[in-house]
C-alpha cells in the first residue's frame, strides 16, 4: 500500500494513551516505511524523557493554542503544509 499510494497518508490516533503514536513509529520502522510526522503539544516538552522520545520519533512540537498570535498560526500551517507535500 505505502509503494503504490497516490499522495500522503494521515494517521489521526485517538489520543486514549500517549504511546500510541511511538507505536506507530516503530511497527512502520519494523516494515521498513517511511516514518511519519507526529505533531506534539509543547507542554510535552517539560517532561524530558518524553520530550526526547518524541523526538527520536519525528515529532515537532505546536502550542495548544494559536489565538492571539497570526504570525504562528501562518508559520504552522505553511510547515504543515510542507510536511504533507508528496515526495
Amino acid at each position: 500500500m505505502a509503494q503504490n499510494r497516490k499522495g500522503p497518508v494521515v494517521f489521526a490516533p485517538t489520543h486514549r494513551s500517549y504511546i500510541d503514536f511511538i507505536l506507530l513509529s516503530l511497527t512502520m520502522l519494523f516494515f521498513n516505511m517511511e516514518l511519519p510526522h507526529i505533531c506534539a503539544g509543547e507542554d510535552f516538552l517539560n517532561i524530558l524523557v518524553v520530550a526526547d522520545m518524541l523526538r527520536s520519533s519525528g515529532a515537532f512540537f505546536m502550542r495548544r493554542t494559536f489565538k492571539g498570535d497570526d504570525l504562528y498560526k501562518v508559520i504552522f500551517t505553511e510547515y504543515v503544509k510542507m510536511l504533507a507535500k508528496d515526495k
